[in-house]
């Protein structure tokens, strides 16, 4: 069966909507988000909150992954799954296949022990219980007896009141598990801004309010909801990091490259480039060649007649080379070959297969080319099969 998958070199992006931190901080300094959290007291009788799971939590359910206390990621039958980068993937209901770690496994799992005790709602109960009258007919005289609250009755009639009762329930705390970014490094030239996103695990977790600071003064950061952008103030690096409300954090290395003050004279395939250098015949020819050239000596099967219409294809395009001074074309060559590569690979994985056990790379067929666009752009593809 044919399988597309677009590549993008650059970290996917993941959003979650939550309350994210407001305005700019200065190098060095903390930004802060507002927490969003409310707390109430209700007093039975009371409707039970109900917990919900998320479409990956109930994929990641259905699939019956657990972990264990070493970090191995079993299915419902106990057998180890075979993981990408510490990621496995799973299928939603509506049929999307979401790549998930062991965090979100571990996450789901709670998720679904809360909404499995959320179904059980509390009660209040109230009530009078009322004992029947005695009397005694053989003595000539009456006598009072004492009831449970402490009255006499002169009839001789006890009774027995329980004050009414009820409960109370308070919503639960649902703490911080993980902090992930959408971007573990960033290299940006002086003067230019990227950004990455924050998300907070677990989805519902009850303060997903988070601060950004970053090392030094080479970037600046600010943020809007789960968006975090950098910008380059001076050439050098700096650590940014992210911190939850409980501590949970997470850090994004950043290389702030000096602004070139023109364009090289002697282009090597060391040289940073410009998008339009990028963006070319030329440069395209030469990634196409080494991709090329980099599977045949792999072993894998050079074969021309391949294409998107008559086999699988991995894609690239010019465009994930963006921006001026980024890139070289080493980098460039060495990052999409690399990265064909371990989508191959990854796709052998799902069908249960390891190249060099299960199949050898002479039983792959393949050829790379790229095709210009209108917008001026380049496409690569490698095809496979």
């Amino acid at each position: 069966m044919k399988k597309v998958i677009t590549i993008l070199l650059a970290a996917v992006m993941i959003t979650s909507t939550f309350a994210g931190c407001a305005g700019s901080a200065n190098p060095s300094s903390e930004t802060t988000a507002p927490a969003t959290t409310s707390a109430a007291k209700t007093t039975a009788p009371t409707e039970a909150t109900t917990a919900t799971l998320s479409e990956t939590d109930d994929a990641i359910v259905d699939a019956g992954l657990k972990v264990d206390e070493n970090g191995k990621i079993t299915d419902k039958n106990g057998k180890e799954v075979k993981t990408e980068d510490g990621k496995v993937e799973v299928k939603t209901e509506d049929g999307k296949t979401v790549k998930v770690d062991a965090d979100d496994i571990k996450d789901a799992n709670e998720n679904k022990k809360a909404v499995s005790s959320s179904k059980k709602s509390s009660s209040s109960t109230s009530g009078n219980k009322t004992s029947g009258s005695s009397s005694s007919s053989n003595k000539s005289s009456s006598s009072s007896n004492k009831n449970s609250s402490g009255n006499k009755t002169s009839s001789g009639s006890t009774t027995t009141k329980k004050p009414s009762t009820s409960s109370s329930t308070k919503p639960k705390t649902v703490a911080v598990t993980s902090v992930k970014l959408s971007k573990s490094s960033l290299t940006i030239t002086q003067g230019k801004s990227s950004s990455f996103t924050v998300t907070i695990n677990p989805s519902n977790a009850t303060n997903k309010s988070y601060t950004v600071t970053t090392s030094n003064s080479n970037a600046a950061v600010s943020c809007s909801g789960s968006k975090v952008t950098v910008t380059g103030k001076k050439a050098g690096s700096t650590t940014i990091t992210v911190k939850a409300s409980n501590n949970k954090s997470a850090t994004c290395k950043v290389t702030v490259t000096a602004q070139a003050t023109s364009k090289p004279t002697t282009v090597t395939d060391d040289t940073l480039l410009t998008h339009k250098q990028v963006a070319s015949d030329s440069t395209m020819k030469k990634v196409t060649d080494y991709i090329n050239s980099y599977f045949k000596n792999m072993g894998f099967v050079y074969d021309t007649t391949l294409n998107k219409n008559n086999s699988g294809w991995l894609y690239d395009w010019s465009g994930n080379y963006g921006g001026d001074y980024y890139f070289s074309l080493n980098r460039i060559k060495k990052e999409a070959s690399e990265c064909f590569y371990n989508e191959l690979a990854a796709i052998t994985a799902l069908d249960g297969l390891t190249f060099g056990k299960d199949i050898q790379y002479s039983d792959v067929r393949f050829n790379c080319y790229y095709q210009k666009r209108s917008d001026g752009e380049y496409d690569i593809f490698f095809c496979y099969g």
